[in-house]
C-alpha cells in the first residue's frame, strides 16, 4: 500500500471557514471543472472530512492523518505557532 494512501484530511466547507476558503482557492486556481476533477482524483487519499479546524488539527497532532488541506494561510499558522498574549 502506498505510504500516503488515505492520509489526507479535509475540512468541511459547509461548516468551517477554513474549509470554505480552501474551496474558493480551488475554484480560483482550477476553475469550475478543474476543481471537481482534482477532488475526484484525491478521493482515494482522503482519510476523513472534519467539521471544524480544531478537529482536523487534533487529528493531525495525534497522527491520524498526515496532511490537511484548508489551514494553508500564513496568518493562520502564525497564530497557531505564536498565540497572542492576553
Amino acid at each position: 500500500m502506498p505510504k500516503y494512501l488515505r492520509q489526507l484530511g479535509l475540512i468541511n466547507p459547509q461548516s468551517d471557514a477554513w474549509g470554505e476558503a480552501f474551496m474558493h482557492y480551488l475554484l480560483a486556481l482550477f476553475g469550475e471543472d478543474g476543481y471537481e476533477h482534482l477532488l475526484r482524483a484525491l478521493k482515494k487519499n482522503v482519510y476523513r472530512t472534519f467539521d471544524t479546524q480544531e478537529e482536523a488539527l487534533a487529528a493531525l497532532q495525534k497522527g491520524e492523518c498526515t496532511m490537511l488541506f484548508g489551514p494553508f494561510s500564513y496568518p493562520a499558522w502564525q497564530t497557531e505557532l505564536n498565540p497572542p498574549i492576553r
